[in-house]
């Protein structure tokens, strides 16, 4: 597996993509979690991959664009060469009429699942479309976090996507190959 690091905020939020192999068909989401007795543990969520097979990577790379504008994201290329798309610092309070909160799970380190609602989500997405087989696949990598909105407190917490923000991507692209 070869790791290429493509993007750090000043606040040190990493966006990672990893090339992997092909997957199944479909959607595979790492979010990888632990349970030890009424503690819930959250782990670095690995790229999802979306696949397209009517699609080619040239496809997917000539919409990213006008996906991103349409879930209103702002985003630019962050590597040519690689053709890596994203934004390594997004903070919004919805995408595509969905709240932000309700796109990912987080957890306070000892403290289990806490209540995103105290929490402003604040993440990073990098895409980057690939040939897979007879067809194409797109990485996609969120890294996320979430801030206390109590002014009188401060703190963050680690956060994943719960797949929502993966399934309207896949909804977006899907339409604009048509």
């Amino acid at each position: 597996m070869v790791e290429r690091m493509i993007g750090v905020t000043a606040k040190g939020l990493v966006v990672l993509l990893a090339a992997c192999g092909p997957v199944a068909p479909g959607m595979s989401s790492g979010t990888p979690s632990g349970v030890s007795g009424s503690e819930v543990h959250l782990d670095r969520a690995e790229p999802s991959t979306l696949t397209f097979r009517s699609a080619t990577a040239n496809d997917l790379w000539r919409v990213m664009p006008a996906v991103f504008q349409d879930l209103g994201i702002p985003a630019a290329v962050i590597d040519a060469r690689s053709r890596i798309y994203g934004n390594p610092d997004v903070r919004l309070s919805s995408i595509g009429g969905q709240r932000i909160q309700s796109m990912f799970r987080c957890t306070n380190e000892g403290a289990g699942m806490a209540s995103t609602t105290q929490y402003r989500v604040e993440f990073g997405i990098a895409v980057q479309p690939r040939t897979a087989g007879s067809g194409a696949e797109l990485v996609v990598d969120v890294q996320a976090m979430g801030r206390l909105t109590d002014p009188s407190r401060s703190g963050t917490i680690h956060c994943v996507s719960n797949g929502r923000l993966e399934g309207m991507l896949r909804e977006r692209l899907q339409a604009a190959l048509l």
